[in-house]
């Protein structure tokens, strides 16, 4: 549409089955672009960028080549994979490093992962913290049997004192799960003074 002589062609093809619809970009008599609708339970659409990899949505958006290895997936719970397909947090990176490349610049500087704490019920909106609060957390888990996860150790900060403008009084804790436990305990932290406490 919209052009008086146009190179490129939309075509509308049923396949044998009734329960699917292929629309192809054809230029030249030479398969384009595929955007395939389907009737199915696993599958409700499909498209294709070339001969190799597509997208395909039905419970969960994918991201996979055609031979049904899967790069990526957004679940109908709103958590992205990376190289999964079952996704249990917010964003996982399955089998294999997620790196962040700092910016390369000839200076000291470097991005951050920051980990952001407010005690607001209400997204974006900042409401004090209080003492011993948790500003951030990174936990390591082990598989203990089939079905299940245990913690084996934490690195967090939580405030040390009362906050105000200006003042975040925070320690660094680092906790970890002795023999036959999966509840880690702290064993070393650096307190809001800087006194480094190990026991």
């Amino acid at each position: 549409t919209g052009a008086d002589a146009p190179t490129l062609f939309l075509e509308s093809a049923e396949a044998n089955s009734q329960d699917e619809c292929t629309l192809m970009m054809n230029a030249d008599g030479n398969d384009g672009s595929i955007i395939k609708m389907l009737q199915d339970d696993n599958e409700k659409l499909r498209l294709v960028g070339n001969s190799n990899q597509y997208v395909m949505w039905s419970n969960a958006l994918k991201f996979q080549n055609l031979s049904g290895t899967v790069f990526g997936a957004w679940n109908s719970d709103g958590n992205f994979g990376v190289g999964a397909q079952t996704n249990v947090h917010k964003f996982q990176v399955q089998d294999g490093d997620l790196g962040i490349v700092t910016n390369n610049a000839n200076d000291a500087t470097a991005k951050t992962l920051v980990f952001t704490r407010s005690r607001s019920n209400t997204d974006g909106t900042a409401v004090v913290v209080q003492d011993d609060d948790i500003l951030g957390n990174i936990e390591f888990k082990g598989a203990e049997d089939s079905d299940s996860w245990a913690s084996g150790a934490k690195i967090f900060a939580r405030v040390n004192g009362t906050p105000g403008d200006g003042d975040m009084p925070t320690e660094l804790v680092f906790a970890t799960s002795a023999d036959n436990s999966e509840a880690p305990a702290e064993h070393l932290s650096i307190d809001a003074t800087g006194a480094v406490k190990i026991g």
